[in-house]
């Protein structure tokens, strides 16, 4: 079957988002086709967000939840979800009215399982001329993921459900980064699609205010999901390209650099030095060499960055 035939099941968690879900529910509605399940996952909230969802009643499913994390919200929808295809979307971000469309085209094209896009985090012009030919597979989705300056987006996946299925969906231990983690699973085992247009409008406003200044913790915690996902995917990496191998450890020794500074904030000093050791042995960085370096040499003198 045709996937301009199949279902696509629309996933939004929300959370005290009453001021800003209908815009993200609007641009899912905007999207030139028709074949749509939108799942409203309710994590808890505590404001209007359940009276501002009536109006749509008759066009989404509102579930409701206890509190439990972005990732329970959206492991809950992919229970729920009827179609063969999922999307993403947060409550505070907004898609172009043909990002499914193109996704779709582009799937068909590549004979994909699988397919990203780019962002943007300005604005998103509705009249530019946006066509699938902008789409490339990449056989190897780390020669994506791992560029420079560059992050892809859960909110702009289309995907096969028994894919996600088949990862688990998303890990509910993890408070910070649990996409960053499903993303890196995937590309372990499947080519990526990627469409290089900006068809998700990326709304952090009130995210930049809260985490302007993260507490000590979320810095720490941050830091080490990013080392347990960078060393998941390097054990993993030993079938890959060596150029991959070696991005992989930069990003392992880069974070571990960093939990040696945290551990030193602790006095912690053995554990500093154990996660310095392992960061010389990986490093690709004169930065993250040195970090290291001080930690052993001065650990009573470094403070975490």
């Amino acid at each position: 079957m045709s996937i301009k035939n199949e279902i696509i099941s629309v996933i939004i968690p929300t959370y005290n988002r009453a001021n800003l879900i209908c815009h993200a529910i609007d641009s899912v509605l905007a999207q030139n086709i028709n074949n749509l399940e939108i799942l409203v996952i309710d994590d808890g909230s505590t404001d209007d967000t359940a009276q501002v969802l009536k109006s749509y009643e008759r066009k989404i499913q509102y579930i409701h939840q206890d509190n439990a994390g972005v990732s329970a919200a959206r492991n809950h929808g992919l229970r729920k979800a009827k179609g063969n295809w999922i999307a993403f979307l947060d409550s505070d971000d907004t898609w172009h009215p043909q990002k499914l469309s193109l996704q779709i085209e582009s799937i068909q094209k590549h004979n994909a399982d699988i397919c990203f896009t780019n962002i943007s985090s300005e604005r998103m012009a509705d009249d530019v001329n946006l066509t699938s030919d902008n789409s490339i597979k990449y056989n190897e989705p780390f020669d994506l993921i791992l560029q420079d300056n560059f992050a892809l987006y859960i909110q702009t996946v289309l995907v096969k459900k028994e894919l996600i299925s088949k990862m688990g969906g998303f890990n509910e231990g993890y408070q910070v980064a649990e996409d960053t983690y499903l993303i890196y699973q995937l590309a372990l085992e499947i080519p990526f699609i990627y469409i290089d247009q900006p068809l998700l409008l990326l709304d952090r406003s009130e995210e930049t205010v809260r985490l302007s200044s993260p507490t000590f913790e979320t810095r720490r915690l941050y830091c080490d999901t990013h080392i347990e996902i960078a060393d998941m995917a390097y054990q993993h990496s030993l079938n890959k390209d060596q150029h991959i191998q070696h991005k992989l450890k930069h990003i392992l020794s880069h974070y571990l650099s960093l939990r040696a500074m945290f551990y030193c904030a602790d006095r912690a000093y053995s554990n500093a030095r154990r996660d310095a050791m392992k960061a010389i042995r990986y490093s690709e960085s004169l930065r993250t060499t040195l970090r290291a370096l001080r930690v052993l040499v001065l650990p009573w003198f470094t403070k975490a960055q």
